[in-house]
């Protein structure tokens, strides 16, 4: 899965990444990191009908209510 994240601080020493938001559960590992080009955008991009209405962008991702579409138990 592909993830686009603000990094919000690096702390090189204990080797942890702070980000607001990441759409994994807590403790997950990261496999890797890359920088964002915008560049790498897709004109046409289809999603399925029953999550039309999530979030387009990541930044209105963090305050979507996610609690009522995921079941987090």
């Amino acid at each position: 899965m592909i993830s686009t994240i603000t990094v919000e601080k690096i702390d090189i020493e204990n080797g942890i990444i702070l980000t607001p938001f990441i759409d994994a559960e807590p403790g997950s590992p990261i496999l890797d990191i890359k920088p964002y080009f915008p560049m790498e955008r897709v004109k046409k991009c289809d999603v399925p009908e029953w999550f039309k209405h999530w979030p387009e962008w990541s930044e209105d991702a963090m305050s979507f209510n996610w609690q009522n579409e995921i079941n987090f138990d």
